[in-house]
């Protein structure tokens, strides 16, 4: 009897030290979590306060020390906390060590600048891109001041931006595989507490910047606000909402209409629900898909905000921090649960819901004439590169003729109608917003020049949409004359070095 109990004891006392063990082995859990909270909120300065008085050799805590440098972007001291505790192949540490991996690679030979007035860090691939500073700059400080008022956050003292060469490097430093993204049209991504985008640089056409970076912002505006708990409907839709807020408006911000686009998307089946989108938009099969799940988050969280009135969209937010289910939380904020609100956005999109231009359509097909409207585009920009621009001129009318609401066919024309001295025919031809289904760079550009009342707004319109295209920075002036502008000298000479096409 007194051997069993000596064996029981032994057993006993093994199974308490293991017990022991295995508690020592988590961590200090309460530690780390409250780390993770602090950095996902993107409180990096407060994280490193409290990581100063942390286990330097505790595992768990190890991982949160490491997502803390991966998102102030210092990715080899990410990789190498986790190599230091053996996580980079742990469940813990694996997808963070795979950033960081990939942000190495990304960003080698990348220059940082950094502006105290805005509180913008910005990572550039391509030194050359410092011309673009200016606007970036520009940006941040005014996107600070507009999450402020509409989503009563305070960004923190450093917001942080990474332009890179390719989609291929934007799949490298964010994981998305790089068939979504180029399957989505996907050009800009807020990961890891940073917003990382591709250069315009990448494209001689260019594309909105400026409105893609103010949309990924308002992402880290979102994630500090719910500590990056936020729905993936209310995270799209309001950056959607927001994106153009930040600066004057345009004629064709909301062209087409999100609310026609959601209405086509619901009659016709296209895209999951809003609730049902995954992990993320840029991983849906299409970018028709993309497009109209796109618009039915803006138009639901519209349509959320106006009859939740100023404070429901922030209450929202708070509510996300404490997590659970998607119809508490929403009804917590708005005292109707999440089905009845979708129900009742449903019922508005379907009331108010208008039929599409066709020209600006998703999915539908492209115009009948346009293989015959490139080429006589292609041979106008070739003509009036070398400067014949009578001949050009007649090209670019064969081309408007054939697609008369493009505003590329009208933007091109007035530049060789311009060249060749008739003025006044080329201020018709952008004169009027209604002429055109939506903007363009070169008819922004050809407006401005051309003294239209707003042509300030205009240029710097066209500008936003191609900053390298040579004669959109340039004002339309041919080398070596530069813009009197010292930013945009800066910017022209820049465009003029870029590889393109012609």
């Amino acid at each position: 009897m007194k051997l069993f109990r000596s064996i029981a004891a032994a057993v006993l006392g093994l199974l308490l030290f293991g017990a022991q063990d295995s508690q020592a082995s988590l961590g200090d859990k309460a530690m780390a979590s409250h780390v993770r909270s602090l950095v996902l909120e993107l409180s990096v300065d407060e994280a490193e306060v409290k990581l100063a008085l942390a286990d330097p050799q505790d595992a768990m805590v190890a991982v949160e020390r490491a997502r803390l440098e991966l998102y102030k972007g210092d990715c080899t001291s990410a990789l190498s906390t986790l190599a230091k505790h053996d996580l980079l192949e742990d469940e813990s540490g694996r997808q963070i060590g795979g950033a960081a991996r990939g942000c190495i690679s990304a960003t080698a030979g990348s220059v940082v600048f950094t502006d105290e007035a805005s509180g913008a860090w910005v990572r550039l691939s391509d030194a050359e891109d410092a011309v673009l500073l200016p606007s970036v700059y520009d940006v941040v400080s005014r996107t600070r001041a507009l999450f402020q008022r509409e989503l009563n956050v305070v960004m923190p003292k450093w917001v942080r931006i990474e332009l890179v060469r390719d989609q291929f490097s934007l799949s490298k430093m964010t994981g998305l595989p790089l068939t979504a993204a180029r399957t989505t049209g996907t050009i800009g991504i807020a990961k890891w507490g940073r917003v990382i985008m591709v250069s315009p640089r990448a494209a001689d056409g260019g594309y909105g910047f400026l409105d893609t970076m103010a949309h990924e912002l308002t992402h880290l505006a979102l994630a500090r606000a719910s500590t990056d708990q936020a729905p993936l409907w209310l995270q799209e839709g309001v950056a959607r909402r927001l994106e153009s807020a930040w600066r004057e408006p345009s004629p064709f911000d909301d062209t087409p209409r999100a609310v026609d686009v959601a209405a086509l998307g619901l009659s016709r089946g296209i895209g999951p629900d809003i609730d049902a989108i995954g992990p993320s938009i840029a991983l849906l099969p299409s970018a028709l898909e993309a497009q109209i799940t796109y618009a039915k988050v803006q138009s639901f969280m519209t349509f959320y905000s106006e009859e939740a009135g100023a404070p429901g969209l922030s209450k929202l937010l708070q509510e996300c921090k404490s997590g659970g289910s998607i119809e508490n939380l929403v009804e917590r904020a708005s005292s109707r649960k999440f089905s009845e609100w979708k129900d009742k956005w449903k019922a508005h999109v379907s009331q108010e819901g208008r039929e599409i231009d066709l020209a600006l359509r998703p999915g539908a097909p492209a115009p009948k004439a346009l293989p015959k409207a490139r080429k006589h585009y292609r041979l106008g920009e070739l003509l009036l590169a070398r400067g014949h621009a009578s001949a050009s001129e007649r090209e670019f009318q064969l081309a408007k003729d054939l697609l008369p609401r493009e505003a590329s066919s009208r933007g091109l024309l007035a530049r060789a109608t311009g060249r060749n001295g008739r003025e006044e025919a080329a201020r018709a031809l952008v004169s009027e917003t209604k002429d055109v289904a939506t903007g363009d760079s070169v008819w922004w550009s050809m407006r401005g020049v051309l003294g239209h009342e707003d042509a300030v707004r205009s240029e710097r319109f066209a500008i936003m949409g191609a900053p390298y295209d040579p004669l959109v920075a340039c004002r339309e002036l041919d080398p070596p004359r530069l813009p009197s502008d010292p930013g945009l000298a800066a910017l022209c000479t820049a465009a003029r070095k870029k590889p393109h096409s012609l």
